[in-house]
């Protein structure tokens, strides 16, 4: 047995500010609403929150069992799809967080990706 799962739609609600030196316990709380579309193919809909780092996060998509008999949804499975999007939850963190640099480096990289694209048109 083998489960595909694809996320269509992703939603972050971060906090305002990066907490700083905040040891994180994930106290989480998380649903996920499942409605069959085909056989063994269901439509999905995952909400997490975490209360004491004030994060909303939900995802859409759909996921497919591959197995040669029909599947009943069990919370084994619905555990699985909850994994693997707490992994893209915490994925989508990193590259949430805030960011500094200089203007001399943007204005660098802005030169850079204008060589690029000027390398890579050819009339």
């Amino acid at each position: 047995m083998e489960l595909k799962l694809s996320v269509k739609k992703i939603s972050l609600v971060r906090p305002e500010d990066n907490p700083k030196n905040k040891k994180v316990e994930m106290n989480v709380d998380w649903n996920i609403e499942c409605e069959m579309v085909d056989v063994n193919f269901y439509k999905y809909f995952c909400l997490i929150e975490i209360k004491n780092f004030p994060i909303l996060f939900t995802a859409e998509g759909y996921f497919e069992i591959i197995s040669e008999k029909p599947v009943n949804i069990s919370n084994k499975i619905l555990e699985v799809v909850f994994k693997q999007i707490l992994t893209i939850m915490i994925e989508t963190l990193g590259i949430t967080k805030t960011y500094s640099t200089s203007l001399e480096e943007i204005s660098s990289l802005n030169t850079k990706m204008e060589q690029k694209i000027s390398n890579s048109v050819r009339l």
